[in-house]
């Protein structure tokens, strides 16, 4: 699977955990995004990561 289809499951999953979610406190998993930032070439680098 391509860094594209992963980050676009990452976020379909998020999105679905968040529209279950009363509360609309989901956390996304930051780490994961970045990386996946990175390998699909948006971003080259990140100066102040979480």
């Amino acid at each position: 699977m391509s860094s594209t289809a992963v980050f676009i499951a990452l976020m379909q999953d998020f999105f679905s955990d968040m529209w279950e979610n009363n509360n609309k406190d989901t956390k996304l998993c930051h780490a994961e995004l970045l990386l996946l930032l990175k390998e699909t070439g948006f971003i080259s680098g990140v100066k102040n990561g979480r």
